[in-house]
């Protein structure tokens, strides 16, 4: 066996080779040094990122139908699956760090001199293929963080001169973000690229010991590895194995701890800096099982943002006027490419002491600036309340999609359905487009959004036409407009839309100020009897029982049948004159017209909140008083009008809670 291993040897010199690609036996020039440790962890992490990559190849399937589901079903079913995920997520992640480590260092220690050029550049090489593995590997999961950043980072490359528009084409697979998106960004991120990176790793090892390479083939230096291997030094030299070895394993076992410690802490120490306002959004998930964003989709708003490693650029690219952006985003990239590149002639042309510094100034120069953009981008969004609430609405669908997957599955039309089919995460949305421009939720847009408007040149919280329909058709709505119909949560603003006089200084506003105690007959007890009695119409899923006698109360008032102490009738006009409803009137009289008002039977029902969205003018409503916009099939289609509805009053399929 020796014999073969001497012939083969003897004609492929396979021994040295190997030597060379494991790094086994050499002799390390003026000895080991933890300086030289960055080039040997990246190649190990390297080998973690090919182990866990090739893992979630089993689960993962590259289609907007199934992408997502696919990481979903990785995170919550497959055995470690989420914990492979979050390695292979964050050691790409730490490569970038350990590359720019490990570039500072050789050029601090001059490592691109003669004869390092070519070592030098496919350093280089391998650097820029590690970055676009990691660029190219982040929108996978086809969730909303990712096809958004990739959005903007298609967006920065298409902006640099000549190859822009081609490269964006490439790099998105057509003028759209779809399919062909994840099969080409998959195909390049398992194939293309770890391949490029293999070869040029090889490559890179062998040009790092050429010269070692040289000298071992002569009988004095194969004499010197021997004494080196048995342990002894010679001429300043170490074995490779174990004295720099070690170095660099112990710095991979840290570096990888950190990346443990990342995956674990990570979703607990998220809920510190989340907005404490929500909208009143219940929590599907604790926040720290929410490890995958909401699907991709165009129409569930998401605050764009690149990862951290390009962020000094879209930082950068939003500080400069918008003709220069083309400067930022495709100039600068590909000058700071061109001064790395010529950096090891630097010494050739200034001189080696000008020369040098210059490329080491240069080099701090350049990542302390980027650092600084960095931070400061994160720290602006950490300052600014509307982007945190935009998150804390982002995690609250995410969680919201992850929780519909888990208890439903994804549906056969794909995962994007799981919000789109959803009361809970549609209906904000819906009432946002087209009820928010006169009306307000608790104050805010649906979504937990205060919208703005600009009054004599100051912005201050848009002030609404209509009411606040927070609670619509509960108990407590009821009995507070009933008492207070002009406040400001109800008509009290609608003056400013045309004809909203009629509403704010109508019959309801002088009924509740004629007929409400103090000064008029109807108790606070009796009014809340009334809303009572017009809530079980609602027949909302989350109104509590509602006692006979309140009810028997409320068809008493609402009838004209009232009471006081001694058992004589009171005066005082009743809703009956006005109001149709077969509770107060069972003979089904209905309004005396007198005065036209909404039909309350079903008030607040599914069937009459749709009825009244299609047509609040019909005389079943508001009749001629009517100010509101009809929403036909044109301005709102039926699912989206059942959305609507069934989030209004709190119809959504919610986790059981013990």
């Amino acid at each position: 066996m020796a014999k073969l291993r001497d012939w083969i040897d003897e004609r492929t010199g396979y021994r040295h080779l190997l030597h060379a690609l494991v790094l086994l036996n050499f002799p390390v020039g003026r000895g080991a040094r933890w300086r030289y440790v960055w080039g040997g962890s990246l190649a190990l992490m390297f080998v973690v990122e090919l182990i866990t990559g090739t893992l979630l190849m089993t689960v993962y399937s590259p289609s907007e139908a199934a992408a997502w589901g696919s990481v979903q079903y990785l995170e919550t079913a497959s055995i470690w699956g989420g914990f492979i995920r979050g390695v292979h997520h964050y050691t790409s992640h730490m490569m970038l760090v350990v590359i720019l480590l490990h570039g500072l260092s050789v050029i601090v220690t001059a490592g691109y001199r003669r004869p390092k050029e070519f070592t030098y550049w496919t350093g280089l090489l391998l650097a820029g293929l590690v970055l676009a593995l990691a660029v190219s590997g982040n929108p996978l999961p086809w969730d909303q963080k990712g096809y958004w950043a990739y959005q903007i980072e298609t967006g920065i490359a298409g902006t640099m001169p000549l190859i822009g528009s081609a490269l964006k084409t490439m790099l998105v697979g057509g003028s759209e973000f779809g399919n062909l998106t994840l099969t080409r960004l998959y195909t390049l991120h398992v194939v293309v690229l770890p391949v490029l990176a293999m070869l040029l790793l090889i490559v890179h090892v062998a040009l790092m010991r050429r010269e070692k390479l040289r000298l071992m083939r002569t009988l004095a230096i194969q004499t010197t590895v021997d004494r080196l291997v048995a342990g002894e030094t010679a001429g300043g030299l170490e074995p490779y194995w174990p004295f720099q070895t070690t170095r660099n394993l112990f710095v991979f076992a840290l570096l990888m701890t950190l990346v443990v410690v990342q995956v674990v802490a990570y979703p607990r120490l998220r809920e510190r800096g989340l907005a404490s306002d929500t909208g009143n959004w219940e929590f599907d998930l604790p926040v720290a099982e929410i490890s995958l964003q909401a699907p991709a989709d165009r129409d569930i708003p998401y605050t764009a943002r690149p990862e951290w490693f390009v962020r000094f650029l879209f930082e950068l690219r939003h500080r400069v006027d918008k003709r220069q952006e083309v400067l930022v985003t495709g100039a600068l990239p590909l000058a700071v490419l061109g001064v790395l590149l010529v950096l090891p002639f630097f010494e050739k042309i200034l001189g080696r002491t000008l020369g040098y510094g210059l490329a080491v100034v240069l080099s701090l120069a350049g990542i302390a600036g980027a650092v600084y953009l960095t931070y400061a981008g994160y720290e602006r969004d950490r300052l600014d309340g509307e982007f945190q609430q935009a998150r804390q609405r982002e995690l609250n669908y995410a969680g919201r999609a992850l929780w519909l997957a888990r208890h439903n599955g994804i549906p056969p039309e794909g995962p994007v359905a799981l919000l789109h089919n959803d009361a809970k995460a549609k209906g904000p949305l819906l009432f946002s487009a087209h009820c928010a421009t006169c009306h307000t939720w608790n104050g805010h847009d649906g979504t937990g959004r205060v919208t703005m408007e600009v009054v004599q040149g100051r912005k201050q919280p848009f002030t609404p036409t209509a009411a606040d329909l927070a609670g619509f058709g509960t108990r407590d709505w009821i009995a507070e407009f009933l008492a207070r119909p002009n406040d400001d949560r109800f008509f009290g603003h609608t003056d400013r839309a045309k004809g909203g006089e009629r509403l704010k200084n109508g019959e309801m506003a002088k009924w509740a100020a004629e007929n409400l105690a103090p000064e008029g007959p109807v108790t606070t007890v009796q009014l809340k009897a009334v809303a009572a009695l017009l809530a079980r119409e609602a027949d909302r899923r989350d109104a509590a029982p509602i006692d006979a006698k309140e009810i028997e109360l409320g068809v008493a008032a609402f009838n004209g049948d009232l009471t006081d102490e001694k058992n004589e009738p009171i005066e005082y006009a009743q809703c009956l004159q006005c109001h149709s409803l077969k509770a107060g009137d069972p003979d089904g009289l209905g309004s005396s017209g007198i005065s036209p008002a909404p039909d309350l039977n079903g008030y607040g029902s599914k069937r009459w909140l749709r009825d009244f969205l299609r047509n609040p003018g019909d005389k079943r409503f508001y009749g001629k008083k009517n100010i509101m916009p009809a929403f036909d099939d044109s301005r709102l289609s039926e699912r989206d009008l059942d959305l609507l509805v069934d989030w209004m009053r709190g119809e959504w399929q919610r986790p059981v809670t013990d």
